[in-house]
């Protein structure tokens, strides 16, 4: 602001004179990853528009977006390592655009049921086909 330098300067201001400044910042840290879940929240799980008019009515709702995302987790952590591309913090987007928007074909061959898929991806080929 007043050196005309490439640095970005960051305050934290309190009036709290018992925690040490290293105490402050992870204070702060902890409040930046609560806003970061809300904001998965609201783009990825529909909370930024409600299905109702009144909170009492949306509470059921947003008790189900918020189990959703926990399953949602689980799910991701369990295929990041099959699935090239995702990460065990990708977002509800790329997790689509990777996993749930892949074209396969079902058939049976031998009495049994083979998923043939359009991707490279050998590690999900042989997880699908796997019994």
């Amino acid at each position: 602001m007043l050196s005309n330098d490439s640095k970005k300067y960051l305050f934290i201001i309190t009036n709290d004179k018992q925690i040490s400044e290293k105490q402050a910042i992870e204070l702060y840290n902890k409040r930046g990853d609560s806003e970061r879940v809300f904001d998965i929240q609201n783009n990825d799980f529909n909370w930024n528009s409600m299905p109702h008019s009144f909170l009492h009515q949306n509470t059921v709702y947003l008790i189900i977006m918020a189990v959703a995302h926990i399953i949602y987790k689980w799910i991701v952590a369990f295929f990041a390592d099959i699935v090239n591309g995702i990460t065990k913090t990708s977002r509800l987007k790329k997790f689509i655009f990777r996993f749930v928007n892949t074209v396969a074909k079902f058939t049976r061959s031998g009495r049994r049921e083979i998923t043939h898929l359009a991707t490279d991806n050998q590690k999900l080929i042989d997880f699908l086909n796997s019994e």
